[in-house]
This record gives C-alpha cells, sequence and structure tokens, in this order.
C-alpha cells in the first residue's frame, strides 16, 4: 500500500486535494494507494517547507510518497534558484524551481508541483461555473472569462503581475477562496483541468501513475 502525501498551501488546496484528488485516484485503486493532505497552514519560508517534507519520508510508512501542492506566486525568496529562474518564462521558470526543490531534498520519494501561478488559475479554466455559486454577478464573470480568453492563451499564463485570484475578486468581491475554490473546481472536474492547464496535467498524470501502476 502506497501513502501519498500531498502537502498543501493551506486549507484551499486541502480541500482540492480531499475532495477531487483523493476520490479520483482512490476510486480505482483502493488497494494500492491511500492520499493524504497535510496542511502548511501557510509558510514564510522554503527552509521551514523543506523540514516539513523532510519529516513525511522519515516516517515509518515504507510505501511513502510526497509533492507538494503551493503556489508559484509569492514562493518564498530562499527557494533554492529562485533568482536564476527570475528571467524564465512561466513554465521554464516553474520547471527549474520543481527540479531544484527535487535535487535538494534528494529522495526518489519525492517530486515537487508548483501551481502556476496560484490555486486560482484551475478556476480559470472555466469561470463561467462560478456563476452556480454566485449567480448575482454572471455578468462580470462572463465578461470577465472572456476578456481572460482574448488575452491571455492558458490559465497557467496568467502571472504574477496580477494573478487570477485579484481578477476573480475584482469580479466577484464575495469570492471565498477555501469554499467557492474546491467547489468550482470540482463542478469544472478534473477532465476540463487537465486539458486547460497543461502543467497541472502533468502533475495528475504522475499521480494517476502512482495510483493505477
Amino acid at each position: 500500500m502506497t501513502r501519498l502525501y500531498v502537502v498543501c498551501e493551506g486549507l484551499t488546496e486541502v480541500n482540492f486535494v480531499t475532495q477531487l484528488l483523493k476520490p479520483h485516484l482512490e476510486e480505482r485503486a483502493s488497494d494500492r494507494i491511500i492520499v493524504g493532505a497535510p496542511n502548511m497552514k501557510g509558510y514564510r519560508t522554503y527552509a521551514g517547507l523543506k523540514k516539513f517534507v523532510k519529516n513525511l519520508l522519515a516516517s515509518p510508512e515504507s510505501r511513502a510518497i510526497v509533492t507538494t501542492m503551493i503556489d508559484l506566486f509569492r514562493i518564498p525568496g530562499d527557494f533554492p534558484g529562485l533568482a536564476q529562474a527570475s528571467n524564465e518564462a512561466p513554465a521554464e521558470r516553474v520547471s527549474l524551481l520543481e527540479r531544484n526543490f527535487n535535487e535538494d531534498v534528494g529522495d526518489g520519494r519525492f517530486f515537487a508541483y508548483l501551481q502556476l501561478h496560484e490555486f486560482e488559475a484551475l478556476l480559470l479554466a472555466d469561470l463561467t461555473v462560478l456563476v452556480k455559486q454566485h449567480p448575482n454577478r454572471r455578468k462580470e464573470i462572463v465578461d470577465l472569462a472572456a476578456r481572460l480568453g482574448r488575452e491571455f492563451p492558458s490559465p497557467e499564463h496568467v502571472d504574477r503581475l496580477r494573478p487570477p485570484s485579484y481578477w476573480i475578486k475584482e469580479a466577484v468581491p464575495e469570492y471565498n477562496k477555501t469554499v467557492d475554490g474546491p467547489t468550482t473546481a470540482s463542478e469544472i472536474g478534473l477532465p476540463t483541468l487537465r486539458e486547460r492547464c497543461p502543467h497541472f496535467g502533468q502533475w495528475l498524470r504522475r499521480l494517476e501513475d502512482l495510483a493505477y501502476t
């Protein structure tokens, strides 16, 4: 039995993992994998994140595997390779930082995942679904979805200069990250999230490989 720990930046990510990823991974492989979502409850330094990961890897569970679900946006300044990656395009930047994290932890049971650029990018995969939670903001949501579709090639390109949550909060001031976020992502569904957010899709495929092979 493999115990997969998805280290989460906060409660929003915990809810996403427990509501979407855990059922998806366990439903066809309940005898092979158990998914947990340890909550960092926000974190301030890479050193603290690394220590958290290493403690999980030190678990007596012989088949423990650890990954992360943390935002690239506002990543701590002590993250390895951050300065060298600062001028890279987003996809290359996040890949370089993930690789540096993997090498620094130095354990084959660990692989990093950084969300481009924050959790709300997943909601931009089909932002109009948010209307179900906020029908009074239908026009604002539909207009925003159309605008972002024109200005960015994918949700993962909505960058750190003005990240996804900023756009959403402007259109829907009542947006509640920990509730609306996972609920909307669940309504969108993993197939659309995978298609519209390729970096997320690559990570999801790796998680599925753990569960299904």
